[in-house]
């Protein structure tokens, strides 16, 4: 008798973007990286991986990437993500002042 194997989906794009976040929470920050890439590479508007983008390049130094996600993000109608991060990264500051220090951003 042969093993069985466990079958095998793909992901929704809302499952993939929670798994990134669990990636990022884990500091994964590669993994997370691509895997919000491929999302947005199929969905380029979707309004949480531009958010966790833009979070997770602020958390890697890439201000004006989180800056540019953060911005696109605020255009979708499902702005609310977006309040409180946006502030928290612009990219006259890319020496960190006045930004969070990207803890607690991945809920």
């Amino acid at each position: 008798m042969e093993p069985s194997e466990s079958p095998t989906r793909e992901l929704t794009l809302d499952e993939a973007v929670s798994f990134a976040i669990l990636l990022q929470k884990n500091e994964q920050f590669v993994e997370a990286r691509e895997l919000y890439r491929r999302v947005l590479e199929t969905a380029p508007d979707h309004p949480r991986a531009l958010h966790y983008a833009g979070v997770l390049a602020h958390q890697q130094g890439r201000n004006d990437e989180a800056f540019a996600l953060i911005e696109r993000q605020r255009q979708h109608p499902s702005r609310r993500l977006v309040r409180s991060d946006r502030r928290r990264v612009n990219p006259a500051h890319a020496d960190g002042a006045g930004l969070g220090n990207g803890e607690g951003h991945v809920r």
